[in-house]
């Protein structure tokens, strides 16, 4: 409701409705299929301007998710990933391929801690990614969870991504504190996060465009996007003054190529 009161498009991804894009005032709010460009070029293309050049954010949740945890975690992730694990504060991009060679997923992997993982793939392949990890998990030593509908949270993309985040977390955000393909742990405002996670990165730009990703228990997404994009009266810096704009997945994956990609996941909310 939130988001539709903003004019946001959707579309929808295995059941899960997600934002394509926000109609300009006037606009309709759906977009005209067409082989040439659709209605909802014009607004595309201004959410990309506007991640090029300052913060876009996105609330996402058309990913999927799984917690993997345990003595044997890592010896099995090992086992079934195509690339080898990474280490503790680390991130890691691996296929996963069937016994013929076959891709079968694409992950992202992340090491939260010594026997806690998180990985990230397709939302639509959840249900096919969920019954391969179970065909083949062993008997004791490794927990797996699909946490896809507990953690919520936002795509922030854009040169001036770490400086709005910053504005809401005492963490250091900066790219050497969190460099290419690292995994931190922060607070976004007053909740806690498990993950601040570093992706992409094009060292060649003198403005690098930054992509970040506030996951939280759907409960406190509300909360979290306050801080983002509301004033606070005890921060200096206003939402405004960074230029964040709403903008929709397609503009977020077309910026993707030369984004730095940061992800952070939010713990549950209390009493789960």
């Amino acid at each position: 409701m939130r988001q539709f009161s903003r004019r946001a498009v959707f579309g929808a991804a295995y059941g899960m409705e997600v934002v394509n894009y926000f109609a300009p005032e006037g606009e309709p709010l759906y977009e005209t299929p067409s082989f040439r460009r659709s209605n909802a070029f014009a607004a595309v293309g201004a959410e990309c301007r506007a991640v090029r050049t300052a913060v876009g954010i996105n609330e996402i949740h058309n990913f999927g998710k799984y917690e993997v945890t345990g003595p044997d975690a890592e010896p099995w992730l090992n086992r079934i990933m195509a690339n080898r694990m990474p280490a503790e504060g680390r991130v890691v991009l691996s296929p996963m391929f069937s016994p013929k060679g076959r891709l079968i997923g694409d992950f992202t992997v992340a090491k939260l801690g010594p026997e806690r993982f998180q990985l990230t793939a397709s939302y639509a392949a959840q249900a096919y990614h969920m019954r391969w990890f179970l065909d083949h998990l062993p008997d004791s030593g490794v927990r797996l969870e699909n946490v896809s509908l507990a953690r919520i949270g936002f795509q922030i993309a854009g040169p001036k991504a770490r400086e709005l985040l910053q504005r809401v977390t005492r963490a250091d955000v900066s790219n050497a504190a969190v460099p290419f393909l690292a995994v931190r742990e922060i607070e976004v405002g007053l909740v806690p996060a498990d993950q601040v996670r570093q992706r992409r990165a094009d060292a060649g730009q003198r403005d690098p465009v930054g992509q970040l990703e506030p996951q939280h228990d759907v409960r406190l997404v509300p909360g979290v996007r306050r801080q983002l994009v509301i004033p606070q009266p005890d921060v200096a810096l206003a939402p405004a003054q960074v230029g964040v704009v709403d903008a929709g997945q397609p503009s977020l994956q077309t910026a993707r190529p030369r984004c730095n990609l940061m992800i952070v996941c939010g713990a549950e909310a209390p009493g789960k």
